[in-house]
């Protein structure tokens, strides 16, 4: 009895240290090696409830990787869900994509905004399910195609980031929040097609004054810093930044506090696209 005893609890402290390491690697933004999602076991993983995928996926900077198919590269891929049910996405083969997210009857769902690419979802499309293993590492399932496309491989809490990180334009914004803010950002800088031949490594910063109607159409937008554009020559990057603006709209606004956003400024700056 004393050896059966002795031998679970073992196992027990092997499973709580094995969970830590996973962790430990997990929020230093350590990345796991590539495993190929086409021959991993889902029987062998947790499905999660509506309730668990909440809690995991929630006000977390997921990065992580896609694989649709088994002869298909993998590509990288980062992502927060808001906890205001905000979503956005930045990948190697997709570039930036933002929209919304909610969990209905223990499924992923998601309401993408016009891109460059694309059209809007004019509703939620769920059919995704969310496995994990040691409770850390999370796996993305297609229900309908029945296909296991996506990792994750290190997570970031947001929540202390969203208090202390404050960039220029969000101290001009200051009665908008952070996630608000970030919306109407990614919005347009999802439908932003940079220029070729722009010089690498430069001050490629074009900054944009909006002036926004009630229902998210753009009323007027003013390039500012206008001596600065001209010594540096970035006309073709204003007016494309212009065009992105044009694009886009209307953007979908806050329901509330007109007040707040129907003035912004917003950063365009091609040199933290280019460098990734």
């Amino acid at each position: 009895m004393s050896a059966l005893f002795t031998q679970i609890c073992y196992g027990e402290i092997m499973k709580k240290l094995l969970g830590i390491v996973f962790l430990g690697l997990m929020f230093c933004n350590v990345s796991f090696a590539i495993e190929d999602l086409s021959k991993v076991d889902i029987d062998k993983l947790k499905k999660l409830s509506t309730e668990e995928i909440i809690s995991a996926l929630s006000d977390k900077k997921i990065n992580g990787y896609y694989q649709f198919s088994e002869t298909e590269e993998p590509f990288n891929f980062e992502e927060v869900h808001d906890s205001d049910g905000s979503y956005f996405q930045e990948s190697e083969n997709m570039g930036k994509i933002s929209g919304e997210w909610k969990v209905i009857n223990d499924e992923l769902c998601y309401k993408y905004y016009k891109t460059s690419f694309s059209e809007a979802d004019k509703e939620f499309d769920c059919g995704v399910s969310v496995y994990t293993k040691y409770d850390i590492v999370y796996y993305f399932y297609l229900i309908e195609e029945q296909l296991l496309y996506a990792k994750t491989t290190s997570a970031i809490d947001l929540i202390i980031k969203k208090k202390s990180e404050k960039k220029e334009e969000t101290k001009k914004n200051s009665n908008l929040s952070l996630a608000e803010e970030d919306i109407l950002k990614a919005q347009i800088f999802g439908c932003w097609s940079i220029p070729l031949g722009l010089p690498y490594g430069e001050d490629l910063l074009v900054r944009i004054k909006l002036r926004l109607n009630r229902d998210g159409s753009v009323l007027s937008s003013e390039i500012l810093d206008l001596d600065r554009i001209k010594e540096k020559n970035l006309k073709v990057l204003a007016e494309s930044a212009l065009r992105a603006i044009k694009l886009c709209q209307p953007l979908k606004v806050p329901s509330e506090g007109y007040d707040n956003w129907k003035e912004l400024v917003l950063n365009f700056d091609a040199r933290e696209m280019l460098e990734g």
